[in-house]
């Protein structure tokens, strides 16, 4: 999570992407991995009209993972 945080997007996935496989923490990893591949540099999305393309293949792979 600290380089998640702390702008260090590629070494958070190579992480996040070993920790995924986990019983305990798989399923955090794999949120935080979509959530890093929707939005690289962590920046607060709002107050702006999305164009649909990715932010709507995204929030599908978000309510998928929200069911388990």
């Amino acid at each position: 999570m600290h380089d998640r945080f702390s702008g260090n997007p590629n070494v958070a996935l190579k992480h996040f992407n070993k920790a995924r496989k986990d019983s305990v923490y798989g399923y955090r990893a794999t949120y935080e991995m979509v959530e890093i591949c929707l939005n690289p540099d962590n920046e607060t999305i709002g107050g702006t009209v999305l164009d649909g393309g990715d932010a709507d293949r995204g929030s599908v792979i978000l309510n998928y993972l929200h069911k388990y």
